[in-house]
């Protein structure tokens, strides 16, 4: 059976959305997303942050075709296009780049049981140099990936496939 291939296209979600995503991810089940037409057609240099949706050829022919009826569209996305995604990294579900890193390091805090306050003064300090962006974005990235992990009954990080 031939392995279908994926067109990545980046839209702007809303909070909510990305937490159902990055659940789903986590759970490794299908889930659906329903994005309004502003979504669909919001221009790149007016949004913020933008999460990369790998999209079967399907789904961007329907996409486009509801961008001119001003329409929205529900994607429906597999366990394939979330396993897709979770090896292309899900650190932006959560705001890792483009100066989220308050609100990462606020998550982690929480999920750790970590008092958010001091985190989020020591991540303020930090974060103000880019090697210190650098630092917080690998060190929560490896964070989500443990949370993940934990989350579907795993061990301590996630398992590289060889």
């Amino acid at each position: 059976m031939p392995q279908t291939t994926y067109v990545t296209r980046e839209y702007e979600l809303k909070p909510r959305q990305k937490e159902l995503l990055l659940a789903a991810v986590s759970r490794r089940a299908p889930t659906a997303l329903r994005l309004n037409h502003g979504t669909l057609t919001a221009v790149e240099e007016d949004s913020g942050e933008r999460i990369g949706l790998p999209l079967t050829s399907h789904q961007v022919k329907r996409i486009e075709r509801n961008t001119r009826k001003k329409m929205g569209v529900e994607l429906r996305l597999s366990k394939a296009q979330l396993h897709a995604m979770r090896k292309g990294g899900v650190g932006k579900l959560v705001g890792v780049q483009g100066g989220g890193v308050k609100e990462v390091v606020g998550h982690v805090a929480r999920a750790t049981g970590k008092a958010a306050k001091a985190v989020g003064h020591v991540a303020k300090a930090v974060a103000t140099s880019e090697q210190g962006k650098r630092v917080i974005n690998r060190v929560t990235d490896e964070a989500l990936k443990a949370l993940i992990d934990k989350a579907k009954g795993g061990g301590a990080g996630l398992k590289k496939k060889k």
